[in-house]
Parts: structure tokens; C-alpha cells; sequence
């Protein structure tokens, strides 16, 4: 058989591409896929019992599946198990092995596992809190036309830092830079990562970071509101009730 195929069938089903959308008929060519050897096809599976699409949530059963992915290096179930471990779904929470895992879907160029792994490094999770590495990662998706990697490395640059003191009374920021945070979230928002549009509108109404514009912020909530981003919808409102 060609289990290509049936891995691209089963895709069709789950999407209702050119089908009528059938998440049991998805299942069954995943599972000829997986069973015949073909990887992706076991991927499916495991998105099929992670998002609930055949019944309730399985992630007893989503996590077989993406550990057989994972282990045949498919970059995206490795980040999908690690996601599993890094937040304890039915399986006991384990911030190493998402590290592991995380790591191995980022040398794979799984976008989502490098931003994970910056969470780690971020928040010094399974790690060494080292924002370095954090900002690295970020970066590297964010030059890489992410949106999302962009989008934290604003927000990032906004609310955090290495606090160091340098007596007992007075700490200093290292990390915290308004500007960047414009720069970063200008670009993620761009990119359309709509929550970005609002935090960038949040900033030019605050003068955060760049002269206070209301005019500019009520343009950047309307975009994100554009793009059903509800926080945006209602910030716009309000700057429009004031007059802007």
C-alpha cells in the first residue's frame, strides 16, 4: 500500500478538504498509515486523541502515538509529547523530559518546540534560568518570519529582567528595553499576531516605550479587533467613545 496516501486522505478527512470533513474516516487512514510505518501518520493519531476529535480527550492515547513519532524524529510530535510533560497531561509533570523533548523538535526546526524551550530557559523550568538563551531562541524564530516568537520577545523585553542587586536595597533590570518591545511586537503584529497589535496599542496609548498617540493606538486596536482579537475590540471602542 502506499501509506503516503493514506496519511494524505486521512488529512483530507480531518480538514474536510475537497471531503466532507469525517474524523472517524481521519482516524482509519492514520492508523493504516502508522500501522504501515509511515510516521506522520502516527502524528495524526496522536492530534486526534490530543484535540478531542474521535470523543473525549485521550492523553493516555495521544501520547503513545506522539512517543512513536517522536522516536522516528517527527520534530512536531516530539514538541506535542514535550508539551504533554511540561504540563502533566496524563502523564506525571516533568519539566527534564520536556526539555529533552523540546530540544530534540528545535533541532528538528520544529518552530514550536525552540519557543518552548525559550520558555523553559525563561522561566527556568528543567533549566538554569538563563535569559540568554531565551532571547536567543526567540530571536532566531522571530528572523525566521514566527510570529509567536516575535510576539514573546516583545513582551519579553517589556515585563522582564535579570534582577541583580547591587545593594541590599536597589535592583537593577538588565533585560527590560521599551524599544525593543516596540520593535519586536511592531513586527509580530505584522505578521499578524493580532494580540500583539493590542499590547503594541497599549504601548502608544500608555507612551510606553514611544510618544504617547491615541490616534496610532486606535488604529493599531482596530487591526487587532479586524482580526477578532476581543481585548482589541474593546480598547478601540473605548478610545472611540473618547473621541480619537
Amino acid at each position: 500500500k502506499d501509506y503516503q496516501s493514506c496519511n494524505n486522505l486521512a488529512y483530507m478527512y480531518l480538514e474536510g478538504k475537497t471531503v466532507t470533513q469525517d474524523f472517524l474516516k481521519a482516524k482509519e487512514y492514520y492508523n493504516l498509515a502508522c500501522n504501515g510505518s509511515y510516521t506522520p501518520g502516527c502524528t495524526g493519531l496522536g492530534v486526534l486523541y490530543l484535540g478531542g476529535f474521535i470523543g473525549k480527550i485521550d492523553y493516555i492515547k495521544s501520547k503513545k502515538y506522539f512517543s512513536k513519532a517522536c522516536d522516528n524524529n517527527d520534530a512536531f510530535a516530539c514538541t506535542q509529547l514535550g508539551e504533554q510533560y511540561r504540563f502533566g497531561q496524563g502523564v506525571e509533570q516533568n519539566y527534564f523530559k520536556a526539555k529533552s523533548l523540546y530540544k530534540k523538535a528545535c533541532d528538528g526546526n520544529d518552530a514550536e518546540g525552540c519557543i518552548a524551550l525559550a520558555d523553559l530557559y525563561r522561566n527556568g523550568q528543567g533549566v538554569r534560568q538563563d535569559y540568554n538563551k531565551a532571547v536567543k531562541l526567540y530571536k532566531a524564530q522571530c528572523d525566521l518570519n514566527n510570529s509567536q516568537g516575535c510576539a514573546t520577545l516583545g513582551i519579553f523585553y517589556y515585563i522582564s529582567g535579570t534582577k541583580v542587586a547591587k545593594t541590599k536595597k536597589e535592583l537593577i533590570t538588565q533585560f527590560r528595553n521599551l524599544n525593543m518591545a516596540i520593535i519586536y511586537s511592531t513586527k509580530a503584529c505584522d505578521l499578524g499576531q493580532m494580540s500583539s497589535c493590542t499590547f503594541l496599542g497599549v504601548l502608544y496609548s500608555e507612551g510606553i516605550g514611544a510618544k504617547k498617540n491615541n490616534y496610532k493606538a486606535k488604529e493599531l486596536f482596530g487591526r487587532a479587533c479586524d482580526g477578532q482579537d476581543i481585548k482589541g475590540c474593546e480598547l478601540y471602542k473605548s478610545l472611540n467613545e473618547a473621541g480619537f
